[in-house]
């Protein structure tokens, strides 16, 4: 992905101009996101906030996870939903769940996992 042959990498590594990651058996990997500094590309990703509650009734509560979560990530892309946790069908989890599939996404943040 960088263009350069394994012994130009291990000097860069060394001289700190990448950053590796070594694996088990030692051997160098580069990461997608160092490949793309090196290169001096943006980070095309961003973080997404995922909020849920069970009820319409809680919807107060929706929006305070949702204001709480924005202050720490303000640049962060909202889903949300408004049924059971056991349920997979919920629009806004298929709309995250596509979004991560189609790499837009860094990380998502929730104010706590369901158990």
């Amino acid at each position: 992905m960088l263009g350069i042959c394994v012994k130009s990498a291990q000097d860069r590594d060394k001289a700190g101009e990448i950053h590796c990651v070594r694996t088990a058996s030692r051997r160098r990997r580069v990461t997608e996101s160092e490949t793309n500094r090196v290169q001096g590309e943006h980070e095309m990703r961003h973080p997404a906030i995922y909020a849920r509650v069970f009820s319409s009734e809680l919807k107060r509560d929706l929006e305070s996870q949702v204001n709480m979560l924005k202050q720490g990530y303000a640049a962060a892309e909202v889903y949300y939903g408004i049924s059971s946790g056991l349920r997979f069908d919920r629009q806004g989890f298929l709309n995250l769940l596509r979004a991560v599939q189609e790499k837009g996404v860094s990380n998502v943040i929730v104010t706590h996992r369901d158990s």
